[in-house]
């Protein structure tokens, strides 16, 4: 845990906080010996201040950005060799020689008063952590969260605060099977919930989701879940829903059309495009035995497929059947058939 100095700057009263959250009621220097390379990231969120660490922790400053009186806090590093350096909200620093130049004027004439610059004594009490300063008093938070073939994506936390922002990560792939990320935002409900939809953009498949929101101890949560096409649920753990097949939102089909010509032709609903359609043409040979062959194609990105019934067929009656799987490897099948067909390029027959 790190310690903040955290002085109001109209009072020059000053408290030590050992919190990730610290709640500011008044203009204020929050000082640290905490190293800006500790920190990961600067997140303005609202009137608020967030520091994410690199080692996972955030640090929540409240009210950071709100202006009493015109006059607006201030973030201070110091660094080795009692070097100061402000932070002046657009993630950069400045160099500066002492905390007295963030006061205002009238502060500033108080230098004499500033013997508090390298003591550790409490002095009032206008800058309130939560959890009176003792982050162990609250339970660090949890969080799970869950992902449905249909796209629905649920969530429940505890000790988490009611309207916390919920970020949510959705990783698969787009109808042409590029792979995608989309961000979703939302919010935790009073009961602990929080609920959100995969985005249309995602087709039917492997499908993965986390998420992360702030505890009130200003500690990240995370959690994630995924689908899995082709992994059925595991029939020897029936609590356990999470990977039910994958995302399934559409359902999968294929058409086959042969026509008197022998030119076939075809047409996929959710089939991942490069997938292989398998054909199975029975008709008979030039001498009138029965004869079967398979004849490979592949589904193009608008879900269409092309074939040729191959020469070795007579012509006459022709079957034609396709086959394939869908995005979550389940079989589609289709059938076509002609009694009659004209492909063998002999003007006599």
């Amino acid at each position: 845990m790190t310690n903040f100095i955290v002085i109001e700057k109209d009072s020059l009263e000053k408290s030590i906080v050992n919190s990730n959250q610290i709640t500011l009621t008044e203009a204020s220097i929050v000082h640290t010996k905490m190293h800006r390379d500790d920190v990961e990231e600067f997140i303005r969120d609202g009137n608020n201040l967030l520091l994410k660490l690199k080692n996972g922790e955030v640090i929540v400053i409240e009210n950071f950005f709100i202006a009493y009186d015109d006059v607006v806090s201030d973030l201070v590093f110091e660094e080795e060799g009692c070097v100061l350096y402000w932070f002046d909200g657009l993630s950069d620093f400045k160099g500066i020689p002492g905390l007295e130049v963030l006061l205002p004027e009238a502060g500033s004439k108080l230098v004499s008063l500033l013997p508090w610059l390298a003591g550790v004594g409490v002095v009032g009490g206008v800058i309130a952590a939560a959890n009176n300063d003792d982050s162990s008093s609250t339970p660090n938070g949890t969080n799970t969260i869950q992902v449905k073939s249909d796209g629905f994506i649920t969530g429940k936390t505890e000790n988490i605060a009611d309207g916390s922002k919920v970020n949510i990560t959705v990783t698969g792939k787009d109808k042409d099977g590029n792979l995608i990320s989309k961000e979703i935002e939302t919010t935790v409900n009073s009961d602990g919930s929080y609920t959100a939809e995969v985005p249309k953009d995602f087709a039917d498949g492997d499908l993965k989701v986390e998420s992360e929101v702030v505890d009130q101890n200003g500690k990240v949560v995370k959690a994630e879940d995924q689908l899995n096409a082709g992994k059925p649920d595991d029939p020897n753990t029936p609590e356990d829903e999470s990977v039910p097949g994958g995302l399934d939102r559409v359902d999968g089909s294929i058409t086959v059309d042969v026509d008197d010509q022998g030119h076939i032709t075809g047409g996929t609903t959710d089939v991942a495009p490069g997938s292989e359609v398998t054909l199975t043409i029975t008709g008979q040979d030039q001498s009138g035995n029965p004869l079967e062959q398979q004849v490979k194609a592949t589904v193009n990105p608008d879900g269409s497929y092309t074939a040729e019934v191959p020469a070795g067929f007579a012509d006459g009656e022709l079957t034609v059947k396709a086959e394939t799987v869908d995005r979550n490897g389940t079989p589609v099948n289709a059938e076509d058939s002609l009694l009659k067909t004209d492909h063998d390029n002999d003007p006599s027959t």
